[in-house]
């Protein structure tokens, strides 16, 4: 593996199967002359969020999670109705594109291209789409969480 070679760090890292994470660290080492590690430790500097001498209130807006996951639901469902999805999925397959380019993984996109492909029904399309919906929102509270957790949060 080229990555080996150039970064060991990092290709032990990453998992051999994460094409998309390996294409990243080979990029940057490759552009900069730096592993991509070199490049996650440098403390991050600078924005306005991170001066002190700003008087700002550091807020982030979350919602409740039943509430956001009740408009991820009805949010696909809506997209599936005007059939914006699923005509937007069959253009994709039209393309002929490879499933394992990071649009043809996009939320939604496996599991309708499944129903265009006779595997599952519609409602399981929308079903299994919608969890992954909720499963990404969980994720990016988590995020949050994480990355702004002294900030004051305004919850919707």
């Amino acid at each position: 593996m080229r990555l080996s070679s150039l970064d060991p760090e990092m290709a032990t890292r990453l998992e051999p199967k994460d094409t998309q994470r390996i294409a990243r660290a080979l990029e940057v080492i490759v552009s900069t002359g730096k592993s991509l590690s070199y490049w996650q430790n440098i403390p991050p500097v600078g924005g306005l969020a991170s001066r002190d001498d700003v008087a700002i209130d550091k807020n982030v807006t979350v919602m409740d999670r039943t509430k956001l996951y009740e408009r991820c639901d009805r949010r696909f469902r809506i997209m599936i109705e005007q059939g914006d999805a699923i005509a937007e999925v069959q253009g994709l397959l039209n393309l002929k594109y490879c499933s394992s380019l990071p649009v043809m993984k996009s939320l939604g996109v496996p599991q309708i291209a499944q129903y265009l492909q006779n595997e599952i029904s519609l409602e399981e399309a929308i079903t299994l789409s919608q969890t992954a919906t909720r499963q990404f929102a969980k994720r990016q509270m988590t995020w949050f969480r994480n990355q702004c957790g002294n900030w004051k949060q305004v919850v919707l």
